[in-house]
């Protein structure tokens, strides 16, 4: 018989599952609190369960995580290199605070847009993540948490894929992520991250969970987004935006952009101006991120001079800003990197 992984489903579904096994609904409660409170997963453990009702889960589910292949430590800042069940590699970052844990999780294996400054799009797209994929990343990272007294409390989808193009997996996810009997994350402390899939935007708009939404821009126009964001020449940066306010209209949450700078492409003082004037009275914060140097392009990152000269100017316009310092570099934690270089030590092509 095969299995089915514990990790894919939300309590409805066990509800249902429970109810053919002719099984009390409080067993479902008793038995996730198992799971995503005491990060106990194996079901001869659960002591409360009845010791049939507990082979019958042993039996009837997988509780498989994926497998930590490496890990590099800088500063507050851990990435984690998994391994999946079909030996395809992802990456995980755990970002620590003193008053947070953050995780960057992935969506997918490689991604298939091609954003010209980042690693994972020297990879294409090998597939989707399934939801117990995108569960078990967290799990294997709150189950190290734990040991310390520590759990996660926020959770950011911005680390391998596009958050939006595997769009039913992550709202499953979401729901997981934010339901008092899964992780218990408010909807503010949860993060999707997108290049701009336009109409996905509006879908996720009208979702029951109003997470917070981040749109990586990294330009202020159209000419010098469609050299490094291929998807903006579907989706330009008039149709992006007005999608984005809808967005913010809907659910009452400001927009962050994301703005990496990259040296005398985007980091000049008339792009911070064209900047200020597409988000000036509108619910927006720009991030601004150093970018993390990837060999097979031609940038190089922004000189400290000139990213301050930047801030400036936003600063100056009344534009709600962030100077984001990138604590994985040394780590080669920009998404991708640690993965292609597990790769090449390997021998094995991207």
């Amino acid at each position: 018989m095969s299995t089915k992984n514990i990790f894919s489903l939300n309590k409805e579904n066990l509800l249902e599952i429970f109810k053919g096994w002719n099984e009390l609904s409080y067993r479902v409660d008793q038995f996730l609190n198992w799971i995503y409170k005491k990060g106990e997963w194996d079901p001869v453990k659960m002591s409360n369960l009845p010791m049939n009702l507990r082979n019958k889960l042993k039996e009837f589910f997988s509780f498989d995580l994926p497998h930590v292949v490496d890990k590099k430590d800088a500063d507050n800042t851990i990435k984690y290199l998994l391994q999946l069940s079909d030996g395809e590699n992802i990456e995980t970052v755990l970002i620590r605070h003193h008053n947070r844990n953050t995780i960057c999780i992935s969506v997918q294996v490689g991604c298939s847009f091609s954003c010209k400054f980042c690693a994972t799009g020297l990879i294409g797209l090998k597939r989707n993540l399934k939801v117990e994929e995108i569960i078990g990343q967290a799990l294997t990272i709150q189950k190290e948490l734990w040991n310390e007294g520590e759990r996660i409390s926020n959770i950011v989808f911005m680390g391998m894929g596009e958050p939006l193009a595997n769009y039913d997996a992550v709202i499953r996810s979401i729901e997981i992520f934010n339901s008092d009997w899964g992780f218990g994350i408010g909807s503010k402390h949860i993060t999707i991250s997108t290049v701009g899939i336009v109409p996905r935007i509006y879908d996720l708009a009208n979702e029951k969970v109003k997470v917070r939404l981040a749109i990586s821009l990294h330009a202020p126009d159209n000419e010098f987004r469609n050299q490094i964001i291929p998807i903006n020449k579907k989706y330009p940066i008039e149709e992006l935006l007005e999608s984005a306010w809808f967005y913010a209209s809907v659910t009452k949450r400001r927009i962050t952009f994301e703005y990496v700078l990259i040296k005398d492409f985007n980091d000049r003082i008339e792009h911070a101006n064209k900047l200020s004037i597409l988000l000036k009275g509108k619910p927006a914060h720009v991030n601004l991120i150093s970018w993390n140097k990837v060999k097979e392009y031609p940038w190089e990152p922004s000189d400290i001079y000139s990213i301050r000269k930047f801030k400036e100017i936003l600063d100056k316009n009344g534009i709600n800003n962030t100077l984001r310092i990138s604590y994985g570099c040394k780590i080669r934690a920009g998404c991708g990197q640690l993965r292609a270089t597990y790769l090449g030590m390997r021998g094995i092509e991207l």
